[in-house]
């Protein structure tokens, strides 16, 4: 691109870097690498202004911070054991068809009781998980 060294040379307002992409009627693409390289000379420009202190002070800090949201986020994930155990809990695996149905809530043993006896009679296990408001539709 032509203006590129005019882009980045010049110590640009927001407003008037704006104004100045919407004048040259870029493609989305030029639009974005003129705000990369602009804002990638105005860091350099910064970086050489600063002291080495407060640029490894503020690295510090930042990988702090990144640190801790990390370490948030893996803390409200769920175990491995405790996955399985709300697949066992919130789920009912058939073994005469294979096929495992979810479930909205834990069945009681009431619920289970009732679940194996009609079972046994041949009924479709869809149509009793229906029946006893537990099978969750997707």
């Amino acid at each position: 691109m032509d203006n590129e060294e005019f882009v980045t040379d010049i110590d640009w307002t927001e407003q008037d870097f704006n104004k100045w992409i919407e004048r040259q009627k870029l493609s989305p693409w030029e639009k974005f690498k003129v705000k990369v390289s602009n804002a990638w000379s105005s860091f350099k420009d910064w970086i050489g202004k600063q002291s080495l202190t407060e640029i490894l002070t503020g690295l510090t800090i930042i990988s702090s911070i990144i640190s801790v949201i990390f370490k948030a986020i893996r803390s409200t994930r769920k175990s491995g054991t405790e996955r399985l155990a709300d697949q066992r809990d919130f789920g009912y695996y058939d073994p005469h068809t294979g096929i495992r149905w979810d479930l909205k809530r834990k069945m009681t043993n009431n619920e289970k009781a009732e679940l194996v006896r009609r079972m046994d009679d041949g009924e479709p296990v869809d149509e009793i998980l229906k029946d006893l408001g537990v099978y969750k539709y997707r």
